[in-house]
C-alpha cells in the first residue's frame, strides 16, 4: 500500500521543522526555530515556526511525521506570547518581606525604650537618649514601610490524492512507497537536492516511510534577503508519546538553535536542552491568548526548553523524558531596583543596631554587675552580619534591564480614531484598518497588540493582547 506523503503549498511566507530545499543547489539554511509541542492522551499538537536563509525566492520543505496529520494555520503573536508566559519574572523590590521584620522590630523597640528609659536612672541623660533613640526609629521604621508599600509596583514521482486550502496554505497529500518518489516530487517542481546530502537524505526519508511515517512538504514562495521568518504552521497527528521530529532537519546541518515549549500533563526534560521554566496553566487558563487556548486542550504543565543543537544532536527525534513537577521560573532585578534597595538596607541596619543597644543598656540596669562591653559588642555584631548578608546578596542579585516598549491600549489608542470615524458616518471595519494603519499601529496578537474584528452581531470590536499573556475584548462602536 502507498505509504501517504502530505504536501504543503505555501502563498507567502510559512513553513518549519525538517528539511528545506531551493532551485539551486545551495545548501538552505535554518538557523533558530520556536515549536510548541502539545502532547495528551495519545494525541500530539505541533506549532513550529522557523527561520531560513536562502537563495532565491522559490523553496520546498519536508517535515517527517509519525501519523497523517490535520494541518492548520496558527497565528504569528503565539510564541511572543509564550516567551511572555515563560519569561523570567522582573522583581522591583530585592528586599520585599524585611518590612515585616523591621515593623516587628519597631513595635518592640517602642515599648523596649519605654521600659529601658524607666529603669536606667543614673544618669538620666541616658535615660532620655534612649528614649528618644528609641522611639524615633520606631516611628521612622514605620513611615518607611508606608513609603515602600506605596511604590512597589526525473524517476517516478509522489501523486497528490488529497488537496485542500488551509489559511494561506494550499495543502495535499501524496502517495508514495520509496523515497526516490518524494524526491522525485522535488525533482519535478524544479527543487534541486545539493550533491552532498543527496544519499543521506534518501536514507532518511527511506528510513521514516519504513517505520510508517508520513512526510509533509510544501512549497514556499517569498520575496526578500537574508534571514526571513515564517508564519507558524500546525500540524495535528497521532502518537502514544511526544516526539519532535529532528532525523531529517540533521542532514547536512550543522547548528539549530531551538526554543521549545511543551504542553503535556507532565513536566519533561531533554538530554542537551536547557529548561528555562516550568508552570502550570493556572485557574485563569481561559483568559489566556485564545489560540492557546484552542491548541492547548486543558491546563497542562507548560516547560520552555532552549538547546543549541549540533549535527550530531540532530540524528535523532528529540523525545522527553517525563520527570517530577518542580516549578522553576528565574527572575531578576533591575539595576535601578537594585540601587534602592541599598537605602532599605541601611535603615534595617540601623533599625536593628538600636534594638540591640537598647536592649544591652536594658539588661545592663537589671544586671549593673556584669561587663557591659561583651553586651555592646554583641549589640554591633548583629547589625553588622545583617548589612554584610544584605551586601553579599544585592550585589550577587540577578539583574538585568527590560527594553521599554510602549504597548498599544486599544482604548486609548484605538477608540479615538472610532469615534472620529463614527461622528463622520464612515465607521467600517475598512475604514478603521486604514486609519489605525495611517496612524502607525499594526495589528498583531502578541502581548501589547490588538487585533480589529467585527461580531457576528455587527460590532466592531478589538481585541486586546496584555504583557502577562492575557487578553480581553472592548467595543468600538461609540
Amino acid at each position: 500500500m502507498a505509504r501517504l506523503v502530505v504536501l504543503v503549498l505555501l502563498a507567502s511566507t510559512a513553513f518549519a521543522d525538517g528539511k528545506f530545499f531551493g532551485r539551486e543547489n545551495a545548501v538552505v539554511d535554518v538557523p533558530d526555530q520556536s515549536a510548541l509541542l502539545v502532547w495528551d492522551k495519545g494525541h500530539e499538537t505541533l506549532v513550529i515556526e522557523s527561520a531560513f536563509v536562502g537563495e532565491g525566492n522559490e523553496f520546498a520543505w519536508l517535515v517527517p511525521l509519525p501519523s497523517k496529520p490535520k494541518i492548520e494555520a496558527s497565528t504569528e503573536g503565539l510564541f511572543p506570547t509564550l516567551r511572555a508566559l515563560t519569561a523570567p519574572d522582573l522583581r522591583h523590590d530585592p528586599l520585599r518581606g524585611f518590612e515585616i521584620v523591621t515593623a516587628v522590630l519597631g513595635f518592640a523597640l517602642f515599648f523596649l525604650s519605654l521600659l529601658a528609659a524607666a529603669r536606667l536612672k543614673d544618669p538620666p541623660s541616658l535615660a532620655v537618649v534612649v528614649l528618644v533613640l528609641g522611639v524615633a526609629t520606631s516611628f521612622s521604621t514605620c513611615d518607611a514601610i508606608y513609603l515602600a508599600k506605596g511604590s512597589a509596583a526525473g524517476a517516478a514521482f509522489a501523486v497528490a490524492a488529497e488537496e485542500r486550502t488551509v489559511g494561506s496554505y494550499e495543502t495535499a497529500v501524496l502517495q508514495a512507497e520509496s523515497a526516490s518518489e518524494v524526491l522525485g516530487w522535488l525533482a519535478h517542481r524544479g527543487y534541486k537536492v545539493p550533491p552532498a546530502v543527496g544519499p543521506s537524505l534518501q536514507a532518511s526519508l527511506q528510513a521514516h516511510l519504513d517505520e510508517g511515517w508520513s512526510i509533509a512538504a510544501m512549497r514556499l514562495r517569498t520575496n526578500g534577503r537574508g534571514r526571513r521568518v515564517a508564519h507558524p504552521l500546525v500540524f495535528r497527528f497521532a502518537t502514544p508519546e511526544p516526539v519532535y521530529p529532528m532525523r531529517l532537519t540533521g542532514v547536512g546541518a550543522t547548528r539549530l538553535s531551538l526554543d521549545l515549549f511543551v504542553a503535556a500533563p507532565r513536566q519533561v526534560a531533554w538530554d542537551g536542552m536547557e529548561t528555562r521554566s516550568a508552570g502550570e496553566f493556572g485557574k485563569d487558563y481561559r483568559r489566556l491568548h485564545p489560540e492557546i487556548v484552542r491548541l492547548v486542550p486543558r491546563p497542562l504543565v507548560l516547560t520552555h526548553l532552549h538547546g543549541e543543537l549540533d549535527a550530531v544532536a540532530m540524528r535523532v527525534d528529540l523525545r522527553p523524558t517525563f520527570v517530577d513537577y518542580e516549578r522553576n521560573r528565574p527572575h531578576f532585578y533591575t539595576a535601578s531596583s537594585i540601587r534602592r534597595a541599598w537605602p532599605k538596607l541601611l535603615h534595617i541596619v540601623w533599625v536593628v543596631l538600636v534594638f540591640g543597644v537598647v536592649v544591652a543598656l536594658a539588661r545592663q540596669a537589671e544586671d549593673p554587675g556584669r561587663a557591659f562591653r561583651p553586651r555592646l559588642v554583641v549589640a554591633l555584631l548583629v547589625p553588622l552580619a545583617v548589612l554584610l548578608g544584605g551586601g553579599v546578596g544585592l550585589l550577587l542579585a540577578p539583574t538585568g534591564e527590560t527594553v521599554p516598549q510602549r504597548p498599544v491600549r486599544a482604548f486609548e489608542d484605538i477608540y479615538p480614531l472610532a469615534s472620529q470615524l463614527a461622528d463622520e458616518g464612515r465607521l467600517t471595519l475598512a475604514s478603521l484598518r486604514a486609519a489605525v494603519a495611517a496612524a502607525g499601529f499594526r495589528e498583531i496578537d502578541a502581548p501589547g497588540g490588538f487585533v480589529l474584528r467585527t461580531r457576528p452581531d455587527g460590532v466592531i470590536v478589538a481585541d486586546q493582547f496584555l504583557e502577562d499573556g492575557s487578553s480581553w475584548t472592548i467595543e468600538l462602536d461609540p
